[in-house]
């Protein structure tokens, strides 16, 4: 049982890939948008650690 979902989740990540290419722009943007949030979410976990310290 635990090989076939291994395997039902590889064939998943297969079908995301090939998704991902096929929607290259939109993936594209998708990815830029992550990197985004990402960047902003450091930023927000940065400040308030150095006020906490600080109060």
């Amino acid at each position: 049982m635990q090989f076939l979902e291994r395997e039902n989740s590889y064939i998943f990540s297969i079908e995301l890939m090939y998704f991902e290419k096929v929607q290259a722009r939109n993936a594209h943007l998708y990815h830029v948008s992550f990197l985004i949030a990402a960047a902003r979410f450091e930023q927000s976990r940065r400040t308030p650690r150095s006020s906490r310290a600080g109060a």
